[in-house]
């Protein structure tokens, strides 16, 4: 009789009962390891090798004991439900792994390092927490499907960060989140941001490119701040520049602060900032050179000067102001910061536009007093929720530009449109704006009126 020569790798394992393999590591040499009939292998303090391939039906693989363990081998493994459970140590990644059913942060972190953490569609992942979550200490991340419902992302480096995501009306995706401890001047280098910031850069990427649409919600604690002032935030994504996607104060979730933006398409680097930091400002500078701050300062202002600014104000107390010039700020004899003021000064650019050089116009020529061949504004209602009806009046035809900004002097809204002579009518949405006071400039004709809008939403 022939005899046929072949060799079999299987190694099928059955356990009806929860098994503690008491040794250094449990490697697949070769061949297949399958943990099936709801079965569970328990490796309390040891290294999982996987040169073979573990492959998921039912069962479960759970880390115990209290040393720090990896999951390795020359091939990725694919559980269905994953447990942490180290009573102190962690475990490390030095292979790609992937989840199918459940992965369970019971206690201790499962530190990506440079490797990623795949769950696949439907998978879920259960009691995250401050000391229990998906460590990003190096270039791995976390990758979930996102499609119109919440899905957090529980990761974080030296603290507790994660990241909400909703893709509210976008493509169903997988999504890849980690966390860095730092936020760069140019959002993946440059020199490190420290005031005016939570100290993290969330980084969100998608499989497929476009059809984005995402909600996002980035969360961290109170010792994650650094030079803070206790100013609102905005949340900012970085595309060439810092630009601003969502702004407010800090609300409270999974018992931390957060901000929340929506609509997001350009994915990336993403921070949280403070309202009056310089790398989100779109500034208009006081001048067109130097500019001299004197008397005496109580509310909540910027001031810019495209060059050099100088001041011997006295802040009294309450005030929080904003000092910026790109070449020198110098503080003259008188200069006095009250007890419960804010002082802040950067050497940072405002950019002179456009915008600003009307502004200098206006300066140079001041505008006459109001005749009918002046540039008049009205605003009703005001305050107002949604919209609101803006009525002006110009002597002659001429393009006509509008600039809705915040108290601390950054644009949020602006549009250009010829205008005949005489009074006409135009209206403004209150979009996505919080409730609060802004500043609405009107320009024409080399003239300007400004006018407080108060956004009050029901």
């Amino acid at each position: 009789m022939k005899r046929n020569n072949f060799q079999f790798f299987l190694f099928l394992l059955t356990f009806p009962f929860v098994n503690n393999l008491a040794a250094q590591q449990l490697k697949i040499a070769g061949g297949y390891l399958k943990i099936n009939n709801s079965s569970n292998i328990m490796l309390q303090d040891m290294n999982l090798v996987s040169d073979g391939n573990l492959t998921a039906s039912d069962g479960t693989v759970a880390f115990t004991g209290i040393n720090t363990n990896t999951i390795g081998g020359t091939n990725s493994p694919t559980f269905d439900k994953l447990t942490i459970n180290k009573a102190s140590g962690e475990v490390q990644l030095e292979q790609t792994i992937t989840v199918n059913n459940h992965l369970e942060l019971t206690s201790g972190l499962l530190d990506l390092q440079d490797s990623d953490a795949n769950l696949t569609t439907n998978a879920t992942i259960g009691n995250a927490s401050s000391s229990t979550y998906v460590q990003t200490s190096n270039a791995g991340t976390l990758v979930q499907q996102v499609i119109d419902s919440d899905v957090t992302f529980p990761v974080g480096n030296s603290h507790y960060n994660p990241a909400i995501l909703n893709n509210d009306g976008g493509t169903s995706d997988f999504y890849a989140v980690r966390v860095r401890d730092e936020v760069l001047e140019d959002g993946s280098m440059g020199d490190a941001v420290t005031s005016y910031a939570v100290n993290r850069t969330w980084e969100i990427s998608e499989q497929t490119a476009d059809g984005s649409n995402l909600d996002i919600t980035l969360i961290w604690d109170d010792a994650d701040e650094i030079g803070t002032s206790g100013s609102d935030y905005v949340q900012a994504n970085y595309d060439g520049m810092w630009t601003v996607v969502a702004s407010g104060a800090a609300v409270g979730t999974l018992g931390l602060n957060s901000l929340s933006s929506t609509d997001n398409s350009n994915l990336g680097e993403y921070a949280v900032l403070e309202d009056r930091s310089p790398l989100t400002d779109n500034y208009i500078c006081n001048e067109n050179g130097s500019l001299d701050v004197t008397g005496t300062i109580g509310d909540l202002n910027n001031y810019h000067a495209q060059a050099n600014l100088t001041s011997n104000a006295v802040l009294k107390s309450g005030a929080n102001i904003l000092y910026t010039a790109s070449t020198e700020i110098t503080l003259s004899e008188g200069f006095t910061v009250a007890n419960g003021a804010s002082f802040h000064a950067f050497i940072a650019t405002c950019s002179f536009n456009a915008v600003q050089q009307l502004a200098e116009r206006n300066t140079e020529s001041p505008v006459p007093a109001l005749t009918k061949e002046t540039l008049q504004v009205e605003v009703f209602p005001n305050p107002f929720s949604n919209s609101t009806n803006i009525e002006f009046y110009v002597g002659q035809a001429d393009q006509i530009q509008f600039f809705i900004s915040d108290l601390n002097g950054r644009i949020l809204h602006s549009q250009t449109t010829d205008a005949h002579s005489g009074w006409q009518q135009t209206s403004f949405e209150a979009g996505n704006l919080p409730s609060g006071t802004y500043f609405l400039y009107v320009r024409s004709n080399g003239q300007q009126a400004v006018k407080q809008l108060v956004v009050a939403h029901k």
